[in-house]
């Protein structure tokens, strides 16, 4: 199943990513034709409002080698396990890089999941990922699937890395500057029931206005549009936003 990858760099944590213009969030899945090579160069034509593109690799695709950072940018992705250093040392080249991805779907083998324990990412992520941070770069959170075992990885991923870091009390934890939202539309539609393919598809409008609005709290007209679910979630992977969300006049109390 061929899934869209929304990544939404706005929900930057302490980032200034959120203050970027909407006109350069739109990146590119780039996936090359082999049989339309040429095709690769329409999304680098005048005109074109892509300003960014990944590949689900650590190195820049071919059909752009020759391409500048300014005028096209790549980001990197570790996609799953690597050997020791292997993922950083393979974007040690030069190359401007200003933002990473984390890892694609390691709570999950199918369509495309990296398929990874929290605890082996927790360690990865400490020798590629960490001291990428130190150089500046900012650092996307591994994307999981949309499901309750997504958010069970994450949380145990969270304190893996706390204890990978060796910080006691999970005081300090890995570097997590943006989140990453990975879904698509079968993730709403192939849902089992009406109210479930609501809330999802609720949760997917609340992102798409928040994003957009490049802001870093929920606003009151977009409450309604957050489940329950969502919320608790988010307030779990962001504990200083629980204030925020109460202040924007959500009832944690109430089921949505």
């Amino acid at each position: 199943m061929a899934r869209l990858f929304l990544l939404f760099l706005a929900l930057a944590l302490g980032s200034s990513i959120a203050t970027t213009a909407a006109s350069n969030k739109r990146g590119l899945v780039f996936v090359p034709n082999e049989k339309w090579p040429q095709d690769s160069q329409i999304w680098i034509k005048p005109g074109t409002d892509l300003s960014w593109y990944y590949n689900y690799q650590p190195n820049p695709s071919p059909s752009y080698a020759d391409t500048t950072q300014d005028k096209f940018e790549f980001v990197p992705m570790m996609w799953g396990k690597t050997a020791d250093t292997k993922f950083l040392d393979s974007i040690d080249g030069g190359r401007n890089i200003s933002h990473v991805l984390g890892l694609n779907e390691p709570d999950g083998a199918i369509s495309g999941g990296s398929n990874l324990d929290p605890k082996s990412a927790a360690q990865i992520w400490v020798k590629n990922m960490e001291p990428l941070a130190k150089r500046g770069v900012k650092l996307g959170m591994p994307a999981v699937t949309r499901s309750d075992r997504g958010v069970k990885w994450t949380k145990n991923f969270a304190q893996e890395c706390a204890k990978a870091l060796g910080v006691d009390g999970g005081n300090k934890n890995c570097t997590f500057d943006f989140l990453l939202l990975n879904s698509s539309c079968a993730s709403v539609q192939d849902q089992h029931t009406e109210e479930v393919k609501r809330a999802h598809a609720m949760d997917i409008v609340f992102l798409l206005g928040w994003c957009c609005r490049n802001g870093v709290v929920p606003t009151s007209d977009e409450v309604p549009h957050a489940t329950m679910p969502f919320v608790h979630t988010f307030i779990s992977l962001l504990p200083l936003s629980k204030e925020h969300w109460v202040k924007a006049g959500y009832d944690l109390s109430v089921k949505r």
